[in-house]
């Protein structure tokens, strides 16, 4: 069964209850018809190792209800997720012997993780952070691409460029 069409209960604060399938309008016989559509799409989706656990839902919107709390987690979770995001943000360092390359990726995905998450950054404070986080033998080109460069507008990329440039012309 998915979505039925509902009235308005009879008295003050009534829950809606499901109209009489007599009084059903073109609308509601159209709705019917895309929410099964959507429920059977979101069904096909679903991987067949967890589809078991949404076997109770009976519309589309139910449906996607159960799947982003389960995947999301609740606000509590969301607002844990960003602190812990933030923390590692603001540990983020070389591990030991790692070549920047892998930095640079660690870097971006932790930075991706984060706009999923819907953190707000100011590019120039991704770009810096980014710089403090190299080895202290790259300070000379951080303060070069500091005193050099927009940060505001300068892409995480593009910085990454610039500093496989050097490194480059270091060795």
């Amino acid at each position: 069964m998915a979505f039925i069409p509902t009235v308005p209960a009879v008295g003050a604060g009534g829950a809606p209850v499901p109209k009489d399938p007599a009084l059903y309008s073109d609308e509601d016989y159209k709705r019917m018809e895309v929410d099964s559509k959507a429920l059977w799409l979101i069904q096909m989706a679903i991987p067949n190792s967890i589809i078991h656990a949404f076997k109770k839902c009976k519309s589309a919107q139910e449906l996607w209800n159960s799947l982003q709390q389960m995947y999301e987690g609740s606000e509590d979770v969301k607002e844990n997720k960003k602190d812990t995001l933030k923390q590692k943000f603001e540990n983020f360092c070389q591990q030991n012997n790692e070549k920047m390359t892998s930095q640079y990726l660690r870097y971006v995905q932790l930075v991706d993780e984060l706009v999923a998450a819907c953190v707000k950054m100011e590019n120039q404070d991704v770009i810096r952070k980014f710089l403090r986080s190299l080895p202290q033998a790259w300070n000379i080109y951080s303060v070069a691409i500091r005193r050099t460069e927009n940060l505001r507008t300068l892409k995480l990329s593009e910085l990454f460029g610039i500093l496989s440039a050097y490194q480059m012309e270091i060795k």
